[in-house]
């Protein structure tokens, strides 16, 4: 695929010429100089791997929801086999310490204020995301993730964008200056791409409820 150009910066230190005309302060107010180096930062990358806490199983397992983005694919994997998750969704607990808890793979992850609202209806979007991933179905175009498809996910899953440490190599990576920076395709069939999306999700709703009923029904028998 090819990469694109940022136009009038050919490298980072050059971008850095371009800010250090501006106090500090003003430059995290500047959002083209933040995009400059975020879309620079973005380009030294040839893969970003996240990770997003959803809580702990009754055996206090922790249960974490992994992605690795590369310029050509995406590849979803959880720390524990989603359908021993879905027979042990009724006890499972969800993490509601605060917002949620995201990273990228060898950093702390990173919380919003708030709560971080996980329910089965997050479980059904994650795996409705893992089934296109796996299988390349609709969201891919010419087997290359689409923009719309890694934004979607990345919205989900990235952490909090880095601001404020301009010698991090993270500072500025957005999941918009990542889609840039590494050229993903345009989908052909935007309102396709979101009714099979949709209509995968209910089925993991369908499929949760289903795998709770029956766990429910072993219980009682015994």
């Amino acid at each position: 695929m090819k990469q694109i150009q940022v136009d009038n910066l050919s490298n980072k230190s050059k971008s850095e010429e371009t800010s250090a005309t501006l106090p500090n302060k003003e430059r995290l107010k500047n959002p083209a100089i933040f995009n400059e180096l975020g879309l620079i930062n973005s380009l030294q990358k040839t893969k970003l791997e996240t990770k997003l806490f959803l809580g702990v199983l009754e055996n206090e397992k922790r249960v974490y929801f992994n992605v690795k983005f590369t310029r050509s694919d995406i590849l979803c994997t959880t720390s524990v086999d989603f359908a021993n998750l879905l027979k042990n969704l009724d006890s499972f607990n969800f993490d509601q310490t605060g917002g949620r808890a995201k990273s990228f793979k060898g950093q702390f992850p990173t919380r919003r204020k708030g709560n971080s609202n996980f329910s089965k209806i997050t479980i059904a979007y994650l795996m409705a995301f893992k089934f296109i991933c796996d299988y390349k179905t609709v969201g891919y175009v010419n087997e290359f993730p689409s923009k719309e498809l890694v934004l979607d996910l990345m919205s989900l899953v990235m952490p909090e964008v880095e601001g404020r440490n301009e010698d991090s190599s993270f500072y500025g990576v957005t999941p918009r200056n990542l889609v840039k920076a590494w050229n993903f395709p345009l989908i052909k069939d935007y309102d396709l791409y979101k009714k099979y999306f949709n209509s995968l999700v209910q089925m993991e709703l369908k499929d949760i409820k289903n795998s709770t009923n029956q766990d429910l029904h072993k219980h009682i028998a015994s």
